[in-house]
C-alpha cells in the first residue's frame, strides 16, 4: 500500500509540474507561429540586399536570430544564422537599449538608428558611384573615374565608422578589455575617415586657390569667373548630355535589377517551382513542428528546469 501511495503521489506531482509549465508551453507555441509568419513575410517581401543593411541587422535581424536560436531553440542552417551572437547578447542588448533610450530623451532622436541609416546610405552611395562611374567611362563622358574614386574612398570610410558606431551602441561592451578594444577600433575608423576627408579638402583648396589666382591676375570678380567656367563646362560637355543621361538611366536600372528585381524574381521562381502552398509549408515546418512538440511531456521548459532546481534544493535540506 505504501508503494502504491508513493506511486500515486509521484504521478500527481508530475501532473502538477506539467500543469505549471502549460502557460510557458502555450507562449512558446504562439511565439513560434508568430515568428514563423513574420519571418515568412520578411523573407518574401524584402530583397536580399536590404537584409544585409545595418538598419535591418540592429532593428530586426539579430533579435530575430536570438529568439529563434536561444528562446525557441530551433536549429538553423549556416545561411540563416547570419550574425554571431555572443553568450551575453541579451544583457548587452538591454544595455544598448538603455543607451538608445537615453539618446531619445536627451537629443530627441535615436543615435542607433541615425548611425545605422548613415552607414547604409554611404554604403549604397558607394555602390551607386561605382556603377555610375563604369557607365560614364563606357559611354565616353569621362576618361577615368579618379574624381569619383576619391569620393568613394571617403564614403567607404564613413560607412565603416558609422557601422561600427551603430554596432557599439546596439551591443555595448561590458568588460573593460572589450571596451578598450572597441574604443581602439572606433578611433582607428574615425582616424581613417579624417584622412580621407583631408584628401577631399586638399583637392577643393587647390581648386579654390587656383580660382583666386586667376581672379586676381585677370582682374575678374569671382562671380564673373564662375559664370565663365560654367559656360565653358556647358560648351565642353553639352554634346555629351545624351550620353550622360543614358549613363544615369543605365546605372539606376542595373542597380534595381541586381538588388531588387532579381531578388523578387528568384522568390517568385522558387514559389512557382514548388507551389505557393509547399513554399509556405516548407518555411513554416520548423516553427509548426516546435509548436506541436511543446506539449509533449519530454519537452524541456525553463519552468520545468526551475521546478527541478527547487526540488533538488529542498531534498538537500
Amino acid at each position: 500500500m505504501k508503494g502504491f501511495s508513493f506511486k500515486k503521489k509521484s504521478k500527481q506531482a508530475k501532473k502538477l509540474s506539467y500543469l505549471v509549465t502549460v502557460p510557458e508551453r502555450t507562449l512558446r507555441a504562439i511565439l513560434s507561429y508568430s515568428v514563423g509568419i513574420v519571418d515568412l513575410g520578411v523573407n518574401t517581401m524584402l530583397p536580399k540586399a536590404l537584409k544585409r543593411t545595418s538598419f535591418y541587422k540592429v532593428s530586426y535581424g539579430m533579435m530575430r536570430q536570438f529568439i529563434v536560436e536561444k528562446v525557441l531553440e530551433i536549429e538553423q542552417g549556416a545561411d540563416e544564422a547570419e550574425h554571431d551572437l555572443s553568450e551575453d547578447y541579451m544583457i548587452r542588448k538591454l544595455a544598448g537599449n538603455s543607451l538608445d533610450a537615453l539618446g531619445l530623451f536627451t537629443i530627441r532622436f535615436s543615435p542607433l538608428w541615425v548611425f545605422s541609416v548613415v552607414s547604409d546610405v554611404t554604403r549604397g552611395s558607394d555602390v551607386y558611384f561605382e556603377t555610375l562611374k563604369k557607365h560614364l567611362v563606357d559611354n565616353g563622358v569621362i576618361e577615368t573615374g579618379e574624381g569619383i574614386e576619391s569620393i568613394q574612398a571617403l564614403l567607404a570610410q564613413l560607412h565603416k565608422a558609422s557601422d561600427l558606431t551603430a554596432s557599439t551602441i546596439d551591443l555595448p561592451p561590458l568588460a573593460l578589455r572589450e571596451f578598450k578594444q572597441t574604443m581602439k577600433e572606433l578611433s582607428g575608423a574615425y582616424s581613417e575617415l579624417g584622412a580621407e576627408s583631408k584628401k577631399i579638402n586638399a583637392l577643393m583648396d587647390n581648386v579654390w586657390r587656383e580660382m583666386r589666382r586667376i581672379s586676381t591676375e585677370e582682374g575678374l570678380a569671382m562671380e564673373t569667373l564662375c559664370g565663365v567656367m560654367s559656360a565653358e563646362a556647358l560648351k565642353l560637355y553639352g554634346s555629351k548630355t545624351a550620353q550622360s543621361t543614358r549613363s544615369f538611366v543605365m546605372a539606376n536600372y542595373e542597380l534595381l535589377d541586381a538588388y531588387v528585381f532579381r531578388s523578387y524574381a528568384e522568390t517568385l521562381c522558387s514559389m512557382r517551382h514548388v507551389g505557393v502552398k509547399a513554399y509556405v509549408q516548407d518555411h513554416m515546418a520548423p516553427f509548426a513542428a516546435l509548436a506541436q512538440s511543446v506539449y509533449d511531456e519530454t519537452y524541456t521548459t525553463w519552468t520545468g528546469k526551475a521546478i527541478k532546481k527547487i526540488e533538488v534544493f529542498r531534498n538537500k535540506k
